[in-house]
């Protein structure tokens, strides 16, 4: 599965729990008008309630053993120059939408996910290369995963 299947899934899962809790939100993937334009976030999510007004990163890994980290350098972009986490640092406070970064995590022949706050990823970001699996764990939302569809 790569990323873009997981951005997909993100939207199914965040579009799911709108409609069965019946929250006027929808979330849709952010597409980029070419290969050569950066984009804000993978997923976004417009609505009059600001705790669902929010721009979502994803991010797929496949850690090699337990000790292994989502690198910075690695896995977010630098594209224009300017850092991915901090053009998305600009984003949010220019819109003045939330963030979140989603990690899905293959490992064991198995796919997990968790939601982590923006800014707890952005701070890391200052001090550390990457985010260990313990951090990602520790410090996020796990989500479901039944049935190839991943939920709340």
């Amino acid at each position: 599965m790569d990323g873009l299947h997981f951005e997909r899934d993100i939207v199914k899962c965040f579009n799911s729990y709108f409609d069965t809790h019946n929250i006027s939100a929808i979330a849709y993937r952010f597409e980029r008008a070419s290969h050569y334009t950066v984009q804000p976030a993978d997923v976004l999510i417009d609505s009059a309630d600001a705790a669902f007004y929010c721009a979502i990163e994803c991010k797929s890994f496949e850690p090699k053993s337990t000790a292994a980290k989502l690198y910075f350098s690695s896995a977010f972009s630098d594209a224009t120059g300017i850092p991915q986490l901090e053009r998305m640092h600009t984003f949010l406070n220019k819109s003045g939408r939330e963030g979140h970064v989603a990690v899905q995590i293959k490992a064991n022949n198995r796919l997990s996910a968790y939601i982590l706050p923006f800014y707890t990823v952005y701070m890391i970001s200052k001090r550390e290369k990457g985010l260990s699996l313990k951090t990602i764990r520790d410090e996020s939302h796990h989500l479901t995963r039944e049935k190839g569809l991943y939920s709340f």
